[in-house]
């Protein structure tokens, strides 16, 4: 069986630098309005996506990324090392530090050493005569010897490891041995091509340490934004991803108004429409081997044999497409995954004679990718609460004060799963969940529209909205926006049928790691 056979969707997630090229990630840019994943404009420095929306297939697709794997750094996938940031985190945390900031500084070094590192030893050498040679080996081996061209994330893992108090660092982040340094990698890029650097770092290291981690990373975003007026960087085309959990964070912090309007910022959002039109782009890509009929005008009944399929919950029948994607958080991370496991029951069924896979396989499947995504979310959402310093019941250390450690996590997961517990239908007023939300997890009304507000924005609930005489819609988020919640208290609201199912799919033991 061929590499297209196993995943005829294409790859769920890229890892490695080595996955390049190996996807059948479908390029949507048509010139369409309605495309999502496109190339970026040339202009963009920061890409910023919830976990799955393609912030990284987007990054390779910056007319940078051709140049940056021929001549510059490509850091794709890869992350410091958590022991490393977690040294300097609590480090920096004791003496109330802007860590923020400190962490800018630390990638703004890391990111120079690794310049310097293909300066002295890459493929590119033009203009390398010019420059101070001594000095960039003696700043390349003062954290750890190394005779190859480096990334910038394992430069900042040899730097934390090197420097990881906050006066080690300022000392010779102001020293003379590293202006040296500076002023030779700044004469080496003036008098050679533009040197193009692509960052992603794993949307997965937030899972653990969530509040070390994301001070980390926002140090990295504001890095990248601030890199255009650093006059070291001008021949530097610098661009980078940035979890959405980590960009709303940042915009908490008071210097982000600074960049808030800026151009080069370009976030990933998702609605149905472009989640019914990539699951489409899909199945039309499909080899006829993976099809049971190719002459209909349904694209998803030629797929799968079926055209609709019944909606249990809401006694009702409805189309694949619709159902596919309404139980999924309109990424194409989870769209290819449940793409790629229908292929594999249609190809079982046609080897056993069958015209089609049978309705309840369809269920299965996408109940199976609920389950996951769901942990997904509630995980997702317990960290933002970690971040968000929301008051949970139970004691915890100073340490994990600082930390934000696994013990904080779980004990929001299992609070957001009592909490969808207690509601038996879809629907219910807001003043019921808020409610809900002061009995589990805070005790202060503040904060307890600032719960709603998070459960608002990843979906969990739609706000139920009259648009007429006795015809009702129902406003889901699909964006960063706020709502007034103290005026939306008596108002009524739908769970999101993916909490809904998933809630009650969750087994004890799967709640041991959501």
């Amino acid at each position: 069986m061929s590499f297209n056979d196993e995943v005829p969707f294409g790859l769920p997630c890229l890892r490695r630098v080595g996955d390049i090229g190996t996807s059948e990630f479908i390029d949507l840019d048509d010139e369409s309005n309605e495309s999502v994943i496109r190339t970026p404009p040339s202009i963009t420095r920061l890409i910023v996506g919830e976990p799955g929306a393609g912030k990284t297939r987007t990054l390779l697709q910056h007319p940078f990324a051709e140049d940056a794997v021929n001549i510059g750094i490509v850091d794709v996938g890869l992350h410091p090392d958590t022991e490393g940031v977690m040294g300097v985190h609590r480090a920096l945390r004791p003496v109330q530090a802007n860590t923020v900031e400190y962490w800018e500084k630390y990638w703004r070094m890391a990111t120079i050493r690794a310049i310097a590192t293909h300066i002295l030893f890459g493929r590119e050498k033009n203009g390398n005569g010019s420059s101070d040679i001594e000095a960039l080996r003696t700043f390349v081996t003062r954290a750890r010897a190394t005779s190859v061209p480096v990334c910038v994330t394992d430069s900042l893992t040899h730097i934390c490891q090197g420097l990881m108090t906050r006066n080690e660092f300022r000392e010779y982040y102001h020293s003379d041995e590293f202006a040296r340094a500076t002023v030779a990698v700044e004469q080496a890029l003036r008098s050679g091509s533009r040197f193009p650097i692509l960052l992603d770092v794993s949307d997965e290291v937030l899972d653990n340490a969530p509040v070390a981690w994301s001070e980390c990373l926002q140090g990295l975003m504001f890095f990248v934004l601030s890199s255009k007026s650093d006059s070291l960087f001008h021949s530097v085309d610098l661009v980078a991803t940035s979890s959405a959990r980590v960009h709303r964070a940042a915009t908490r912090q008071p210097r982000y108004f600074n960049y808030s309007s800026r151009a080069d910022i370009m976030t990933l959002a998702w609605e149905a429409r472009d989640a019914k039109r990539f699951l489409s782009r899909k199945v039309s890509s499909l080899p006829t081997r993976f099809k049971f009929t190719h002459s209909s005008s349904d694209e998803l009944r030629d797929w799968l044999g079926v055209g609709s399929i019944m909606n249990r919950s809401r006694n009702r029948r409805e189309k694949v497409a619709d159902y596919v994607v309404r139980h999924t958080r309109l990424m194409p991370r989870q769209i290819i995954c449940i793409g790629n496991e229908l292929c594999r029951s249609v190809q079982h069924a046609k080897r056993a004679g069958g015209i089609r896979i049978g309705r309840e396989t369809i269920h299965g499947i996408v109940h199976k990718s609920v389950r996951d995504f769901a942990r997904e979310m509630i995980l997702d959402c317990s960290c933002e609460l970690v971040l968000q310093g929301i008051a949970r019941q139970f004691k915890r250390s100073s340490l994990n004060v600082y930390d934000g450690s696994n013990e904080d996590i779980v004990g929001n997961g299992h609070a957001l799963k009592r909490l969808l517990n207690g509601f038996q239908s879809e629907q219910a007023k807001i003043h019921e969940l808020r409610a809900a939300i002061l009995r589990e997890l805070t005790e202060n009304e503040a904060t307890a529209d600032d719960v709603l507000q998070l459960l608002w924005q990843r979906r969990f609930f739609g706000v139920i909205e009259q648009t007429g005489t006795r015809k009702s819609s129902v406003r889901f988020c699909n964006r960063s926006q706020e709502l007034d919640w103290a005026s939306l208290s008596n108002s009524s609201l739908q769970f999101n049928t993916l909490i809904i199912d998933a809630v009650n799919l969750f087994t004890p033991d799967s709640m041991k790691h959501f």
